[in-house]
């Protein structure tokens, strides 16, 4: 799959939430902090590979079950296939983050990212959300 620029790609991200959300995942979204970070601005501003940080998000996904889990794993990993990268990770109650930020990039080959160090992450986040599914937060 190939898209024209990075906000094409963004908005091929956001079209994937919108679904996730429709399955039953609850998604919460709210500006990113580093939209303040004058430098930050300033580095990737001109990087065609970026998106502008006026559409910087954290995106955090509530999965309620264990394919919920799944399904945002296997997702995340489907975009880094098609060359959509962006800083990942979770809490200690089995959410998940998208940091749709200054690290959001696409390129058109796949990225090299590790598929062991992906999944060995999800590991341990997915041993999070068993030990917490109660609290993770419902619509």
């Amino acid at each position: 799959m190939k898209f024209k620029d990075a906000l094409d790609a963004y908005a091929y991200v956001l079209s994937i939430i919108e679904k996730m959300v429709a399955d039953g995942i609850v998604v919460k979204m709210k500006p990113h902090c580093s939209r303040k970070n004058r430098t930050l601005v300033e580095e990737y501003k001109n990087d065609t590979e970026r998106i502008p940080e006026d559409n910087w998000v954290n995106v955090q996904l509530f999965p309620q079950s264990s394919e919920h889990v799944k399904r945002i794993f296997d997702e995340t990993q489907r975009l880094r296939d098609i060359g959509i990268g962006f800083d990942t990770g979770g809490d200690c109650e089995g959410g998940r983050d998208w940091e749709l930020d200054w690290s959001f990039y696409y390129s058109s080959s796949p990225l090299l990212t590790s598929k062991k160090a992906h999944s060995e992450l999800e590991k341990m986040l997915n041993a999070e959300f068993k030990a917490n599914q109660q609290k993770i937060p419902t619509a």
